[in-house]
């Protein structure tokens, strides 16, 4: 018989039965939504060609998206300030120069007459408006380079969708949704008293695999731009 041939009590029957066997399969279906390993190492290659693996390391796994809107935001917030920063920078490198030329200067006139103490104050003076001069400029500098730095784009990011912490070997491993995913991870390191520290926003295109090995070194450092880095604000005219 027909479906509206049942009695009304049959046919409610039938209703359930189908709403539970649909949202069965919808749990199951994402239960078994299918995930990847990723497994890694954070090391660091020096100049010399010592190996430095990077231990206690965290490293967030982001939806690409996730990282894109907040990358872009601040590039766009970068690109914002950058004109009126650039041109304190280009006022203050020109007073410096100019500090500097007269301080020279008044060096040259002081050597000349070596036993005049009014020229040897005016020389001092002209040298100490130089040294403030130049310091300024160098924090202008700073303003401007902070502009594409990494802790400005890395302060305050929101909870990852997952976690791993580097072994002493400087080895992690998480597991993520198949999807397009961006690493995130932040080391530091004393040199000689130095405080180095290394960024990275590596993004993973795809994953096919049910494991992928991936490599968060000198190669994909947030600074170096490289391929499947995150990008930053670039200025138009290099310093």
């Amino acid at each position: 018989p027909r479906y509206a041939d049942h009695p009304p009590s049959v046919q409610l029957t039938v209703m359930r039965t189908l709403i539970l066997a649909a949202l069965c399969v919808s749990v199951s279906a994402a239960c078994s939504k299918k995930q990847t390993v990723v497994e890694g190492s954070v090391f660091i290659v020096t100049r010399g060609g010592d190996n430095y693996k990077l231990g206690l390391v965290e490293i967030g796994a982001y939806a690409d998206t996730t990282v894109e809107r907040i990358f872009g935001a601040r590039s766009a917030e970068a690109a914002a300030a950058y004109p009126a920063l650039r041109a304190r920078f280009d006022s203050l490198a020109l007073v410096a120069e100019r500090r500097q030329a007269a301080a020279s200067a008044a060096f040259d006139r002081s050597m000349a007459n070596i036993l005049s103490e009014t020229l040897e104050s005016r020389w001092r003076r002209a040298q100490d408006e130089s040294t403030l001069a130049i310091a300024a400029m160098v924090a202008g500098s700073a303003a401007v380079d902070s502009l594409s730095a990494a802790p400005f784009y890395f302060a305050d990011l929101p909870s990852p969708i997952a976690t791993a912490k580097s072994d002493a070997d400087g080895r992690f491993s998480m597991t993520v949704p198949r999807q397009r995913i961006v690493l995130v991870g932040v080391a530091s390191r004393n040199v000689m008293g130095d405080i180095e520290r290394y960024y990275w926003a590596v993004r993973l295109d795809s994953l096919p695999q049910d494991t992928v090995r991936v490599m968060l070194s000198n190669d994909n450092l947030f600074a170096t731009r490289c391929r499947s880095c995150m990008p930053g604000f670039i200025p138009d005219v290099q310093r």
